[in-house]
């Protein structure tokens, strides 16, 4: 009855919990860890109904006892009125851990109610000091044990511990089974997090691999950034260090904490991937799950290495071939991987459409809307790779599932993802005849997308693009020159210029793509791109737009720039090292600088309309 209500996919934690004598007692209870934290909003008593018979008789046996008798207990601790001496005395801690016990022998709604009552007054007693770090920990267990929630006593705790964390934390032991219970509840206070912190920047020598793996879920879960780059590089240097020892749940519990982080030191990955493929680890992982986080880790980080790649991708489509349960998720994460590092697009463009076809006939598939998600993380993979399946672009467009899509979790993420995935059928596919994202919600969703990137877009790269364009509006004129972004779906601007066949500048009289009215504005494009006029952008790009490691585009800016070139623009690439260089250039010499360009890349030479412009300024 356990497996078939519950996921236990997360049973994979319990080995980064094999150290700690406290938690083997409890693995059953990890596989349960996402139900008893996140069903805030679920019936309660409908939940306690389905667990007459608990899955955990084979660890521990339990004293049976009625109703009353563990009621009459409830009541006589919570009347006791301790002092913090007392509450340490071990005999009082075994009476709470008996109580806790008792009640949560049979679940229903009666006893949650007292368990309840008995969490609030713990967790007063804690806020008072009553109760201590260790006492704590215990109640914490059996709560967890008995499959409580504890929602409130883990807030005192993690409150408690807070205000009086160098008093309370007296050994890395307390502070690895501390990380456990933030890592289950999810949210704790920043300032305790920075403490944790700053702990393990002094202490890290005395975790292990294991314990790290620990913490590191516990930062990531509460979406917490390490700050500290000396803690970043030592935890990253004990896991090259440990690598061929370490379990596979520790490494990507690590390697989740980094990424968020922002952790991007390109001779760790180098040295990473390099160890990863000698000690032929990849070929030894059994769980999809594990090759997809690794292929995110790269790819979130902007960082290309196809021999890594190549080892990941035969080893997840063997697992594919001989029968493994793939997830819907994991095909959709790791094709989107590859589509962002631009993984041989076109060498491994037949393996893309197995995994495509496994995808659709025999991925495990989650819950409805979970599954919706992954097949939008598929398609942004797919499209970066330049491959567009009609009949899963139908699916999401759907007016039902588009609805569930943006009003879901991880709103703004999908939103865009949609929208992007709407224009870009628009404008690369125009044979596609299915079902279209309504148009009403596109007119919504391309609203707040254009106020909600108005307000980030100002700080990117700003001083170099306000410094370049300033330049152009000099040599060209403030009238024949925009700077705007020319496709909505993407959060970046650009430079626009339209020249005639005698390479003058001509005004900007062409509207830019619409997505409300798509075909519209397409054909216009096409129309206008057999006309005289060329039609050029200056695109001055950021470091995250390209590789770390490498000189080629990231997928998803080579697909913006891939749709520039199919609405018939010529565009003129400044990259980033580029861009600072011309900061520090006189005007004269950046204008000379332009001009090279234009006539190298572009074949247009923009001298002659540069002195039409001024002749015409003194005229006038």
């Amino acid at each position: 009855m356990f497996t078939k209500i519950f996921n236990i996919n997360n049973m994979m934690y319990i080995r980064c919990l094999s150290t700690i004598t406290l938690f083997q007692r409890q693995l059953w209870a990890i596989g349960i860890k996402r139900w008893l934290y996140h069903t805030s909003t679920v019936n309660q008593s409908a939940i306690w109904k389905v667990y007459k018979n608990r899955p955990n008789s084979k660890y521990r046996e339990r004293e049976k006892v009625n109703l009353s008798s563990a009621k009459r207990l409830s009541i006589q601790l919570l009347k006791r009125h301790k002092t913090k001496d007392s509450f340490d005395d071990g005999n009082v801690d075994d009476n709470i851990i008996g109580t806790i016990t008792k009640l949560g022998s049979d679940f229903s709604p009666k006893r949650h109610q007292l368990l309840f009552n008995l969490e609030c007054e713990l967790g007063k007693k804690l806020e008072k000091s009553e109760i201590t770090i260790e006492t704590a920990l215990r109640v914490a267990e059996e709560f967890l044990h008995v499959e409580y929630r504890q929602t409130k006593f883990l807030s005192s705790l993690f409150t408690s511990v807070d205000q009086n964390f160098s008093a309370q934390i007296t050994n890395h032991d307390i502070v690895i089974k501390l990380m456990f219970y933030i890592y289950l509840h999810g949210y704790v206070p920043k300032s305790l997090m920075l403490q944790v912190e700053e702990y393990l920047e002094e202490k890290l020598d005395e975790f292990s691999l294991n314990d790290i793996g620990v913490v590191c879920l516990g930062f990531f879960r509460t979406k917490t950034r390490l700050k500290s780059p000396v803690l970043l590089q030592n935890i990253g240097d004990k896991l090259l260090c440990n690598l061929k020892k370490a379990h596979d749940n520790d490494l990507i519990n690590i390697l989740k904490c980094l990424k968020f982080s922002g952790y991007l030191k390109v001779d760790f990955f180098e040295d990473l991937s390099e160890r990863l493929i000698t000690c032929k680890r990849i070929e030894q992982i059994s769980n999809p799950q594990i090759l997809m986080h690794i292929a995110c880790f790269y790819a979130g980080s902007i960082i290309s290495d196809d021999e890594l790649f190549d080892k990941l991708m035969n080893r997840f489509l063997q697992m594919l071939q001989i029968d493994f349960k793939v997830r819907c998720k994991d095909i959709a994460r790791f094709i989107w991987a590859c589509g962002m590092v631009q993984y041989k697009p076109e060498e491994r463009r037949n393996s893309y459409f197995d995994m495509i076809e496994y995808f659709k006939e025999y991925g495990i598939k989650p819950r409805s809307l979970l599954q919706q998600e992954s097949i939008v993380d598929l398609l942004m993979g797919l499209v970066y790779l330049k491959i567009f399946p009609y009949h899963l672009f139908e699916k999401i467009f759907s007016t039902d599932v588009s609805t569930k899509l943006i009003s879901g979790n991880g709103v703004l993420e999908k939103r865009s993802q949609l929208y992007l995935l709407h224009c870009t059928i628009d404008i690369e596919c125009p044979d596609y005849t299915g079902v279209r994202l309504n148009s009403d919600l596109v007119h919504a969703v391309h609203k707040s997308q254009a106020s909600y990137l108005e307000k980030d877009i100002q700080n990117v790269y700003k001083t170099v693009v306000e410094d370049i364009y300033g330049t152009l509006q000099d040599m060209f004129g403030k009238s024949n020159i925009k700077h705007y972004r020319i496709l909505p779906h993407f959060n970046t601007k650009d430079i626009e210029l339209h020249f005639d066949e005698n390479d003058f500048v001509m005004p900007l009289k062409q509207q830019p793509y619409n997505p409300i009215l798509p075909s519209v504005s397409v054909n216009n494009d096409v129309k206008d791109n057999s006309a005289v006029c060329k039609r050029v952008l200056i695109e001055v790009l950021g470091r995250n737009q390209m590789l770390a490691n490498s000189t080629k585009f990231t997928g998803h800016y080579k697909t913006k720039f891939r749709q520039l070139k199919k609405l018939g623009y010529q565009i003129l690439l400044i990259l980033a090292d580029d861009g600072w260089m011309l900061v520090n250039m006189s005007t004269e010499e950046r204008q000379k600088y332009i001009s090279r360009r234009f006539k190298e890349d572009l074949n247009i030479d923009i001298t002659s309309a540069t002195k039409s412009i001024h002749e015409r300024t003194k005229t006038v």
